[in-house]
């Protein structure tokens, strides 16, 4: 099977919408990756070197079409950028032309904060000034000082009730696609819970195995004999001794750490598989929000989770880490 050619890309630029879905596209890439091993220790080269083939396959797929996708994002934030800036604009009661002066570095502080009055006053019918005085008002002048902003706000809804309506449905349907997000985003925590476990845990294995096995192999192999080579029939006999002593420590090593980074891979597999659909949606709420508020789609949603196939993909490289050649002595 051909792998199929895409990507992850930047979610902070423009992609057109293309015909195959997100899901569809990381699970075909996570369906093109060879199974987690199960014989590490005992394997052969060539069932290693297939298992490596297959992978870099995948992620080379992947980096190629990362380069293309590059060029297209460039052409597609040049054509949405305008319409970005002019809706952004909008939503604050400024123009194009005030926006683009904030985003100015060499703004000074005094049109920086007349833009942002400007946007304060068109908003919400008063100034930054009058926020001001509120604060240093009593707790009782405050009060009567809301009630008063809300029932004016109240008569200037009163004086157009369809574009009141509208903003108050929009404003309710934005602040449910941020109820979802936060609930999406905290059941990915639970999801990637045992993952972040699983993954503490061969770390630090690894560390405490690799240290017991560098003490137990450094004076094999600083052994003279080792060293300075055979003369004698009775040398090159205690060198093969040697080599083998120092092949079954690296076996041993490999039996006990092996199991731990393949659970380590097995727990990201399940989670990631999971993760799938809530990233997804995750990006159909980004888009939802940015439609909403910028007019545009900012997030290509073709290519919801790529992102972790392509961190599970290296993972799954690292699975015969522990493996060494046979000793044929």
């Amino acid at each position: 099977m051909n792998i199929v050619n895409t990507c992850a890309v930047w979610v902070s630029v423009f992609l057109l919408e293309g015909t195959v879905t997100a899901q569809t596209l990381a699970e075909s890439f996570l369906s093109q990756l060879p199974s987690i091993p199960k014989n590490v220790c005992n394997a052969d080269t060539s069932i290693i070197n297939c298992f490596m083939a297959q992978i870099d396959k995948v992620k080379n797929g992947i980096n190629d079409e990362e380069d293309k996708l590059g060029i297209q994002a460039t052409v597609n934030w040049k054509k949405n950028k305008d319409k970005m800036l002019s809706n952004n604009a909008a939503n604050l009661g400024l123009n194009t032309s005030d926006i683009q002066k904030l985003m100015n570095e060499n703004i000074s502080e005094k049109e920086g904060l007349a833009v942002v009055n400007k946007s304060v006053e068109n908003c919400y019918g008063t100034s930054i000034k009058e926020f001001q005085k509120v604060a240093n008002m009593s707790e009782a002048e405050q009060e009567q000082w809301a009630k008063d902003f809300a029932h004016k706000q109240m008569q200037k809804a009163q004086q157009n009730p369809e574009a009141t309506a509208k903003k108050v449905e929009k404003n309710k349907h934005l602040y449910d696609l941020e109820v979802e997000q936060k609930a999406i985003i905290k059941r990915l925590s639970v999801i990637w819970e045992k993952t972040v476990e699983a993954g503490n845990n061969y770390l630090y294995q690894d560390s405490v195995q690799s240290k017991s096995l560098q003490q137990k192999l450094e004076p094999l192999e600083k052994d003279p004999v080792l060293l300075g080579g055979c003369a004698t029939n009775a040398e090159l006999q205690r060198a093969r001794a040697l080599e083998k002593q120092i092949y079954c420590l690296k076996l041993q090593h490999c039996e006990k750490m092996s199991p731990v980074l393949l659970d380590y891979i097995l727990q990201y597999q399940t989670a990631l598989k999971m993760a799938l659909p809530n990233n997804r949606r995750l990006i159909e709420i980004a888009n939802e929000l940015s439609k909403t508020q910028n007019g545009v789609k900012t997030i290509p949603i073709e290519f919801a989770g790529i992102d972790i196939v392509s961190g599970y993909t290296d993972l799954l490289s690292e699975a015969y880490k522990y493996w060494i050649p046979k000793n044929t002595h």
